[in-house]
């Protein structure tokens, strides 16, 4: 049996209620236009993204620790390849911040002349500067590759992906030069995309079903190769008659020929 939309809930964030075509769109402008960004506009938009994501996803709690362990990792990889690379091209960011100083005294001639102590309190501002010098390269590749899995994770968080496919086949019908093989090719991988999604959930139950009757290691790797041909023949066979079923749903009721809103298949 094939359902396609399996994701019973993910986050319902604010950006989540753009249409696909729109979404599908902004990816494309983006991807393309991020390389040829300045370093200072890659940061910015590093900084955004981590905006959007501590304010869409901080009250699902297990997936906004996850992804905060991850960026602490990829933030103190990212600082120790720096600081052990010797580069001549490097970028500098001069951050500025205000240090105020507060000082108190007391004015002890009029104190002793009408018995009261004085105090005067005078508030200093001293504005600085910190230069922050980082190799070009590291830090410009560092951004690019952060910012893609960035967006990538966002857009898979709040979209199923079999939405973006068949929102993906509406933008390529639209276009009169595209050949069908190219739609016949998406729905080759919206399928491989669904058979794959099946096969995990396969696997996560075989390894629930060793849990729950009590194998132990030892009894496993003893039996191993005996095990290993048992689950490979059995994968086999669903393999097959899925990929049977699929090609006699979509030749029996011509699914190549007909709009991708009647690719849902039950």
């Amino acid at each position: 049996m094939i359902t396609f939309n399996q994701y019973i809930k993910y986050p319902t964030a604010g950006f989540s209620n753009l249409s696909n075509r729109y979404k599908l769109s902004l990816i494309s402008i983006y991807i393309i236009l991020l390389p040829v960004c300045p370093i200072h506009i890659l940061l910015l938009q590093h900084i955004i993204l981590m905006i959007i994501w501590n304010i869409e996803f901080k009250r699902y709690r297990i997936l906004y620790r996850r992804w905060l362990q991850m960026v602490i990792l990829v933030y103190i990889f990212y600082l120790t390849l720096a600081a052990i690379t010797s580069s001549s091209q490097m970028v500098s960011f001069c951050i500025p911040y205000k240090v105020q100083i507060v000082t108190c005294t007391i004015n002890i001639c009029n104190s002793l002349a009408s018995n009261n102590f004085i105090m005067s309190f005078n508030l200093f501002n001293i504005d600085r500067y910190l230069h922050v010098d980082l190799p070009l390269l590291i830090t410009r590749g560092f951004l690019v590759i952060i910012n893609y899995l960035s967006l990538y994770n966002f857009i898979m968080l709040i979209t199923p992906t079999e939405q973006l496919m068949i929102s993906l086949a509406h933008l390529i019908q639209t276009k009169n030069r595209i050949n069908s093989k190219v739609q016949d090719s998406i729905i080759i991988i919206l399928f491989s995309y669904e058979l794959i999604s099946i096969l995990q959930i396969k696997l996560k139950h075989s390894k629930n079903c060793l849990t729950l009757r009590g194998l132990t290691k030892v009894q496993i790797f003893s039996e191993f190769k005996s095990l290993i041909k048992l689950i490979l023949y059995k994968y086999k066979q669903f393999c097959v008659s899925s990929i049977y079923n699929l090609t006699y749903v979509i030749y029996s009721r011509e699914l190549l020929y007909y709009s991708p809103s009647l690719w849902l298949i039950i």
